[in-house]
This record gives C-alpha cells, structure tokens and sequence, in this order.
C-alpha cells in the first residue's frame, strides 16, 4: 500500500474513539533512524497536531543489554557473558543519542504546532509502546514500516505487526519512502 493503512480495534471494554476534539490528543509515535519512523512523524504531526493542547509522544524502546549464557558444555570452559557496567552505559547512550536526533527531527516536522514529549524506554519495543499507549489514554499508535521480508518478519518479529494484533488504540502503519 503507498498510503498509511489504518487498523482500529474496538473492544467492547473500550469506548470507541469520539469524533470530537478532546482538550488534549496524545498520539504515540514510535522512532528510531529510519526514513519510515521520519513518515510516521511528519503524518502524525499533519493528521493530529491541531493545537498546542495536542501531545505527540516520541517513543524510543530498546532491548537492553542482558546477560548471555552458554549452553552446558561450554559453561564449564567459558561460564556465562556478563555485560560491563561500562558496555550498559554505551549501549544506554546510544540510544539517548537517538532520542535525542528523534527530538531535533519533530521540532523540524512540527514546527511547535504541538506539543513532544521523549520516552526512551529499555525494553521490548512492541511491549513498551503498548504500555505507553495504555498509560497517556492515547488517540492512535502510528509506526513506520521497515518493509521486511516474509523471512525477515518471521526470524525477527515486526513491532508494527504486533502491535496491530495486540494494541488496544487505532494502528498507523506508514510506509518509508521508497
């Protein structure tokens, strides 16, 4: 599809979204350095940043670091890889880096039509944005697509295929320039 595709669960325990403005819209958008994540935010700012009572939340989610341990055979010779504290802090770093790029970004899109706020979130991304969505009642979830293959998809997880099976919100899947 070349246009974003929108999917909207309606859960009889959740009320459908009103058409209504509501005095403050939270809108999730997940980013990393992709084009895709550069769509999903210039679309969310275009569809929902109506006034300055409106928040988008950038969401940076990160798997930490964790411990790797070896099979039992090799345990004995090599024991389990614990990650430095200085290894924790780089990999952490890092991702503020990005964040922190992902900020700089919306004020370009955005232009102040409404309000960031940054999450930076270590754990799974598909659970964190969930619960993030969850915790500001948000209007819609809107990610961009990576375009992974089938085989790719299947070894690696989709976060957007996710969260369009798990998310209680409406799901915007944009897709990256070409």
């Amino acid at each position: 599809a070349r246009n974003p595709v929108a999917l909207v669960h309606h859960f009889p325990s959740t009320p459908p979204p009103t058409m209504s403005a509501p005095s403050e819209r939270h809108v999730i958008v997940a980013m990393d350095q992709s084009p895709a994540a550069a769509a999903a935010l210039s679309w969310a700012g275009e569809t929902y940043c109506k006034s300055n009572s409106d928040v988008i939340h950038l969401v940076h989610a990160y798997t930490p670091i964790a411990p790797v341990y070896f099979g039992p055979q090799s345990a004995a010779a090599a024991g389990p890889y614990m990650p430095s504290d200085t290894d924790v802090k780089k990999h952490h770093q890092a991702h503020e880096q990005v964040m922190s790029a992902a900020l700089d970004k919306a004020k370009s899109i955005l232009g102040g039509k409404c309000r960031c706020q940054a999450h930076l979130i270590a754990n799974d991304p598909r659970e964190a944005i969930i619960s993030l969505a969850d915790q500001v009642n948000a209007r819609a979830v809107v990610v961009g697509s990576r375009g992974l293959g089938p085989v790719q998809r299947a070894l690696l997880g989709s976060v957007s295929t996710h969260l369009i099976m798990y998310c209680k919100q409406p799901v915007v899947v944009i897709k990256g320039p070409q």
